[in-house]
């Protein structure tokens, strides 16, 4: 469009000039004619410079706009490869963490939780904590032994020393509570193992049923390690 309007202007400014000068020919004398074109060719001109000035101008303008552009467009497409890079890098650290994560996973074992703790209760406390214990009657003939623990205890095991030939029958301490008898070293002595819960914690309370309610008990005590058979623990 800008094309076309450069080159329209100066053919319809030539083609007013020409008119103005056959007009001019028919009025006044050779004198005012040539005053009169020379004030014309001096208009034409100036308008031409003003024409040709306004072109470039413009033209430089676009050029201007095309060029910013063009830079801008090289600005935006460098930043947008920089970030890419920058993402990838990303994802790849990422990525290497994941992979890390999945090998340490998969050289653990199945239970850790169940694992440590069976390695804690394989062998007992290396201090024994104190107990409190009570003999009462029980309904059904037998003598039950109500005690309470001040410390955790690794594998809750206990004997009773009576003043004849006694059994422990059953325990409990809590619910879900399982256990087994244990013959002592004697006839006097009654050995109880529970093999859950385990380990338990300092406040537990509990009970141990003795066999034959006649029976009195003389010593009532956690056992230790050595005193517990390697298949009970």
């Amino acid at each position: 469009m800008l094309r076309l309007f450069v080159i329209a202007v100066p053919l319809l400014v030539a083609v007013g000039v020409l008119l103005a000068e056959s007009k001019l020919r028919l009025e006044g004398s050779d004198r005012q004619r040539f005053a009169k074109f020379l004030g014309g060719a001096i208009a034409v001109g100036l308008l031409c410079s003003g024409i040709t000035c306004w072109q470039q101008t413009k033209m430089a303008d676009q050029v201007e706009q095309a060029r910013q552009a063009a830079a801008a467009g090289g600005a935006t497409a460098t930043w947008q490869s920089e970030q890419s890079k920058l993402y990838e890098q990303k994802i790849s650290s990422l990525q290497a963490q994941v992979t890390d994560l999945q090998s340490q996973l998969a050289k653990r074992p199945e239970n850790p939780q169940t694992t440590a703790v069976d390695a804690a209760v394989k062998q007992q406390s290396a201090a024994l904590p104190k107990i409190y214990w009570t003999q009462a009657d029980e309904a059904g003939g037998g003598t039950a032994v109500r005690f309470k623990i001040y410390g955790p205890v690794n594998i809750p095991a206990f004997i009773a020393v009576c003043d004849r030939p006694c059994k422990a029958t059953h325990g409990e301490i809590g619910s879900g509570s399982a256990g087994t008898q244990v013959v002592g070293t004697t006839a006097k002595m009654a050995g109880y193992i529970f093999s859950k819960p385990r380990p338990i914690q300092a406040g537990t309370e509990g009970f141990v049923i003795i066999e034959p309610g006649t029976s009195k008990v003389e010593e009532f005590r956690i056992l230790g390690d050595s005193e517990i058979p390697p298949a009970l623990r």
